[in-house]
């Protein structure tokens, strides 16, 4: 991608700095190193206190997840190029959100005052697939703990940028990561890189395989699992979903015996219910933070972890309190419901509610949460967990949930009568009346993107929400829906933008068991289209294994017609023919 001159683009290096902390019984948290040069904007003890969690010389190992130049996001979230000059050395990273993964060990030794030695090394980088290199990042902690040198850090730092080339990775859009997320090969969905890691030492080189995943969004904050959360919170998962949606202050409280590694997963689970579709989300994430820097509590609807239980006696300072020990929600609007938790910091929060109960807290900050169409989601989400539906399944449903109250907000709706109608509509209107209000939403309205049609006044995300939500369709509405499918899906990524919003093909092939033969033939000239591209084959795998035969009962019914009405050679063999 480079040319022959100063100005030429590049992708970013994979990791853009690597930063070591200590802890000191008299400094305290340190900055000890920074590869290749310090972080500008920040003072050292801020990134040392995101390093080294409060408790870890408790534990053997833990670890957190921080990001810097929040402000930065909404412009550079897509992994940005830079120029020769920069890959020289001398890029702004100030200019960039850094995505950073720390890895903390604590090595124990009865001559240091408080009994252990912690260090901690945090790969900064500007791609959001960081947390990939965790088996990286314990290695060349190991091997800075064992020779603590700037030139350690060089080799680690030059290992993985030499091998890990995003010059090699296709450039995707959103649409492509989507289907692509959506495929069960998973060789077309990550990117293999074989990382030789340097001699360090007394330990050989050796070579460990990188798996880059090439289906992440720029919104997203990395590739997060989210059914520990569920466990965890299970419906209550709705609250901090509300929360997150209006932008209010969620905080995630752990205590000394839960690992901050742990409170930052929770927190980055939260955020993925929502991230993507919405953006500016990571914006606002702070997996760990602590008494040593509370500006996050000046970020409007901050999601933040802690490992202090002294936060829960703050209400001032949060909306949603979540208690990752017992999977207790507490918001204001619910200590009416006498929750009696029994956790470390139920005294805390016990405090809190008597303030509430005196009228010192304010209340009403959030819209009633009891909504039948959130109830009926996550019951349905808890059951599909439960049944081991795959982490890809569960991110799936909260992106429609997502794309559903978009709809609402926006009267795109499509709803089985009027009644159903009246009734979503206002159990949403308080919650959609405070979400249209946020950032968040007036940065997802401003993303909307142009559809296949819309110049002509053809609508396919409208037409696509009838046959999917509609049990009973009209039949000229459904024939309409799909002649005008058909005439404006043209090229290759118009049929990319179909299947993004489709989700699945069922609803389509549903329509070949319509009454209607001319629906059933509409449906089947759509399929045969979607069939000949092919990012559609994860598509068609996914299909119901019913609709599958009914699709291929029905091939075989039109091309024995069309051999004996029309004399087409399409179902003889080839062979005999040239005899």
């Amino acid at each position: 991608m480079s040319k022959n001159n100063n100005n030429a683009t590049v992708p970013a290096p994979t990791v853009s700095y690597i930063l070591i902390a200590t802890f000191d019984i008299d400094k305290g948290s340190t900055l000890t190193e920074a590869y290749p040069t310090k972080i500008g904007g920040y003072e050292d003890n801020t990134l040392a206190e995101l390093m080294l969690p409060e408790g870890v010389h408790n534990r053997k190992e833990d670890w957190t997840y921080f990001f810097l130049n929040r402000k930065e996001f909404r412009r550079t979230c897509k992994p940005v190029l830079e120029t020769q000059n920069d890959s020289k050395g001398k890029a702004d990273n100030n200019k960039y959100f850094l995505n950073c993964l720390n890895a903390v060990k604590s090595v124990h030794d009865t001559n240091i005052k408080r009994g252990a030695a912690v260090t901690a090394i945090a790969f900064c980088s500007r791609y959001n697939f960081v947390n990939i290199l965790k088996p990286a990042a314990v290695l060349g902690l190991d091997a800075y703990i064992a020779n603590p040198s700037t030139k350690v850090l060089e080799q680690i730092y030059n290992a993985i940028n030499s091998n890990i080339d995003m010059s090699t990775v296709e450039e995707l859009n959103m649409f492509d990561r989507t289907l692509l997320e959506r495929g069960s090969d998973r060789k077309s969905k990550f990117k293999e890189f074989p990382l030789q890691w340097p001699k360090l030492n007394s330990l050989p080189g050796f070579t460990m395989k990188i798996h880059v995943p090439l289906y992440l969004q720029y919104d997203m904050v990395g590739n997060v699992p989210i059914t520990p959360l569920l466990r965890k919170f299970r419906e209550h998962v709705m609250i901090i979903f509300t929360g997150i949606l209006l932008e209010k202050r969620i905080m995630f409280v752990g205590n000394k015996d839960i690992p901050a590694g742990d409170v930052c997963g929770m927190v980055l689970a939260a955020c993925s219910l929502l991230s993507p579709p919405f953006p500016l989300i990571p914006a606002r994430t702070f997996p760990y933070a602590n008494l040593t820097d509370l500006s996050f509590l000046e970020v409007d609807g901050f999601i933040a972890g802690v490992t202090n239980p002294m936060f829960a006696s703050k209400p001032d300072w949060w909306d949603i309190l979540c208690d990752i020990e017992t999977g207790t929600v507490i918001d204001v609007n619910m200590y009416k419901e006498k929750q009696k938790p029994e956790s470390k910091v139920k005294k805390l929060y016990t405090k809190v509610r008597g303030s509430i109960d005196k009228g010192k807290v304010k209340k009403g900050l959030l819209p009633t949460l009891k909504i039948s169409m959130d109830s009926k989601f996550i019951a349905r989400v808890i059951s599909g967990m439960e049944a081991h539906m795959s982490e890809l399944w569960l991110h799936e449903q909260f992106r429609f949930h997502c794309n559903r109250l978009s709809d609402i907000a926006s009267s795109k709706a499509e709803y089985y009568d009027v009644n159903a109608k009246k009734f979503a509509l206002t159990e949403n209107r308080q919650r959609v009346m405070i979400w249209k209000a946020t950032s968040m939403y007036k940065e997802h309205q401003r993303r909307v993107i142009k559809t296949p049609g819309s110049d002509v006044g053809v609508d396919i995300r409208q037409h696509i929400r009838k046959l999917t939500t509609l049990s009973q369709m009209d039949e000229k509405d459904m024939l309409r829906a799909f002649d005008e499918i058909l005439r404006v899906l043209k090229g290759g990524e118009d049929f990319k933008q179909f299947l993004y919003y489709l989700g699945n093909l069922d609803s389509v092939g549903t329509c070949l068991l319509h009454d209607n033969p001319r629906i059933q033939d509409r449906a089947f000239d759509l399929l045969l289209k979607l069939e000949t591209q092919p990012f559609s084959k994860a598509s068609f795998d996914r299909m119901n294994s019913f609709l599958k035969n009914t699709l291929e009962r029905k091939r075989k019914s039109v091309n024995q017609v069309k051999n004996r009405n029309n004399g087409t050679l399409d179902d003889l063999d080839v062979d005999v023919i040239v005899e």
